[in-house]
């Protein structure tokens, strides 16, 4: 075989590619929709994420009640919470530079499961502020 006859051959199979593509018949997916599922991974994270940092509202007087503490104490927690969760974001990125994002979505993961698992234990305000504020902040940034 010739390499004039491959180079037409090939192109009369984009020909019929192009062919059936224009005649309705659905493409090929090429990550077999894997896609898909990486963009419903996505969306629960940012939901646990976002749900966290941005509802302790309603958890506020619950804690305060709880911990016998004033409204600006506990509210110091979640405004701990959510700018650790910000200022972890170059360390994060470093992290993503050096391991990938997989394994830091991994570890951010474990560290805030345990923090909120740990804080929910939390029986005075320092301790809630360490676990909830401080680590669960530095769990949610990465």
């Amino acid at each position: 075989m010739t390499e004039d006859e491959v180079i037409c051959i090939l192109r009369e199979k984009e020909d019929e590619k192009e062919v059936k593509e224009h005649a309705g018949v659905p493409r090929e997916v090429i990550d077999g929709g894997w896609g898909w599922c990486v963009v419903a991974a996505c969306f629960l994270c940012n939901m646990v994420n976002d749900g966290i940092g941005y509802s302790f509202g309603v958890v506020l007087e619950p804690m305060r009640a709880d911990l016998d503490v004033g409204v600006g104490s506990i509210s110091l927690v979640g405004s701990v919470l959510t700018g650790v969760t910000m200022l972890t974001g170059p360390l994060a990125a470093a992290f993503v530079n050096r391991f990938g994002s997989r394994k830091t979505c991994i570890v951010g993961s474990i560290i805030s499961s345990a923090a909120i698992f740990v804080s929910s234990f939390s029986t005075s305000f320092i301790s809630l502020l360490i676990t909830y504020g401080f680590l669960l902040g530095f769990g949610l940034g990465f």
